[in-house]
């Protein structure tokens, strides 16, 4: 029964509700940047050497780092290192996402989502691939959220689950291990069989043998501590992105390696009936280009993807 001039100032929570710990995503590290071409504005992403971090991360480890402390803020693979095959649209919103046996595409015609194959026809004509997004606490900077690290290369995925599984083993968790993350060079073979420097991932730590074992007596209380990590951000046009002005006059000119390239690969691109030859028509149409020394590295890079010579974006 209600008491007199009762008006609830008792009640402060509901019975029964069901709490939720939750580490929001503070931010976005990237492995690259943009660069504009002076000449045709035309703008595309370039692999560098070095985390590109948001100025509160700068203040901890200066502008261009080469390596970062972090911590997996999970034992989920699936909410640390989310990856699948992605095919993006147009202002980067993201289209179609596979996970190697089936796919969920959106019809921009038809406004609706269909279930389809994976891998299919979309992957070989380079219009989609692997995608993962690793999600880390940085403990010098906050310890109230994650960072969201995107790679589209499948030996950096595979470094962060070999990462995990290692910690698992060696101490019962990988949940708030202190590591550091490095971005070193190595040569990689690219689809065309050439080796390339690209920039990946190495975890490192400087745990000994007496923290292993003061670590292995904290797993019950840290495994305890079960927080729900905001899903990574998957698409959508994002303007933070360091840009980079080129003159490709003066900076870039293609050789007679790279010339010698493309000229093989277009010929057999073009008598190869499996390829989708549109966006190489679109390409001539609009760049209007007779000579190859025309064309500018932005241009370039472009119809290397076009054809199928670089099949991976690492500069993300």
């Amino acid at each position: 029964m209600a008491m007199a001039n009762e008006n609830g100032s008792r009640f402060t929570e509901i019975v029964g509700f069901k709490r939720m710990q939750y580490l929001p995503r503070l931010g976005k590290i990237r492995l690259g940047i943009k660069k504009v071409s002076a000449k045709s504005g035309k703008e595309y992403p370039t692999e560098v050497d070095y985390f590109v971090c948001p100025p509160e991360v700068q203040k901890v480890y200066g502008d261009k780092p080469k390596q970062i402390d972090i911590m997996f803020p999970s034992e989920d693979f699936g909410q640390v290192i989310p990856y699948c095959y992605k095919k993006y649209g147009s202002n980067q919103k993201l289209q179609c996402k596979g996970n190697g046996e089936i796919a969920i595409y959106f019809d921009v015609e038809t406004k609706a989502q269909i279930q389809k194959k994976c891998p299919c026809e979309f992957l070989e004509q380079k219009k989609c691939a692997k995608r993962g997004h690793l999600m880390v606490i940085l403990p010098r900077v906050s310890l109230g959220g994650v960072y969201q690290i995107d790679t589209g290369s499948g030996a950096n995925i595979n470094r962060v689950l070999d990462a995990m599984e290692y910690w698992k083993l060696m101490v019962g968790r990988c949940k708030c291990i202190p590591l550091t993350l490095e971005r070193v060079p190595e040569k990689m073979s690219e689809p065309d069989g050439k080796m390339q420097t690209h920039y990946l991932f190495r975890f490192s730590s400087q745990v000994n043998s007496d923290l292993l074992n003061q670590a292995i007596e904290n797993n019950r209380k840290i495994l305890s501590l079960d927080f729900k990590i905001e899903q990574p951000k998957e698409d959508g046009k994002e303007n933070d992105t360091p840009t980079v002005v080129i003159d490709e006059e003066t900076d870039w000119e293609i050789n007679d390696e790279q010339k010698a390239e493309l000229e093989e690969k277009i010929g057999k691109f073009m008598v190869d009936k499996k390829t989708d030859k549109k966006h190489l028509s679109d390409f001539k149409k609009r760049t209007s280009i007779r000579r190859w020394q025309d064309l500018s590295e932005a241009e370039y890079l472009e119809l290397k993807k076009i054809v199928g010579i670089q099949e991976i974006e690492f500069g993300e």
